[in-house]
């Protein structure tokens, strides 16, 4: 693992372990515009749309971005915060969605 980071939704890094070479602070302003946007596209494929009330906007649950050199996490962690994985590509992808998907609940009741 690169970095976890849990990040608040006004973009600030609450708190969270990293390598050397991240800069936290950085990725944690990516996040509320990720979120935003994934929100938008979750909301235009209707494919959260279920149980939620009319004009609602799904929120997305987790969202994974494989890049060359690894892969990033985002999940958000109740409506306060988020949390950012950073993985190499031989990190173990499938365990670390398992987990996340396992312990949802519990998660979101950290921040």
């Amino acid at each position: 693992m690169v970095a976890a980071l849990v990040v608040g939704h006004d973009g600030l890094l609450v708190d969270g372990a990293h390598e050397a070479t991240v800069d936290p602070d950085t990725l944690a302003a990516h996040v509320p515009p990720l979120l935003l946007s994934a929100t938008s596209l979750g909301a235009a494929s209707r494919l959260g749309a279920a149980g939620r009330g009319a004009g609602v906007p799904p929120t997305p649950r987790l969202m994974v971005c494989e890049l060359p050199a690894g892969v990033l996490v985002l999940s958000p962690l109740g409506s306060d915060a988020s949390l950012l994985v950073l993985l190499r590509p031989d990190g173990d992808l499938p365990r670390l969605v398992q987990d996340l998907r396992r312990h949802r609940e519990r998660l979101s009741t950290l921040t």
